[in-house]
């Protein structure tokens, strides 16, 4: 993911606290925010998906800039997966 606009940063995972909460750092400010139930899932796929805990963070907006949609289409995957199986089967890979 690239971030070009220059009030996106990288803050650091700190936690959660309460039941909505996210506590991050960017820079040497630390912010607390509030999400809702959508956005907390986005930052669970992010941090498993990603494998750090670095979160792009607008701090003009004080948001966080996830993308969350998976890369690519369950529908293709299984069709790949079957044609591979398929390869297998005659010999090819």
């Amino acid at each position: 993911m690239l971030l070009s606009n220059q009030n996106y940063e990288m803050g650091v995972f700190k936690g959660f606290c309460d039941q909505n909460e996210l506590v991050i750092e960017v820079g040497s400010q630390e912010y607390v925010l509030e999400l809702n139930k959508e956005e907390i899932a986005d930052v669970v796929y992010h941090l498993m998906h990603y494998e750090n805990l670095l979160i792009p963070f607008n701090k003009e907006t004080q948001k966080l800039v996830l993308n969350s949609d998976p890369h690519y289409d369950e529908g293709e995957m299984e069709e790949l997966m079957n044609i591979s199986e398929g390869a297998d089967e005659h010999g090819q890979k």
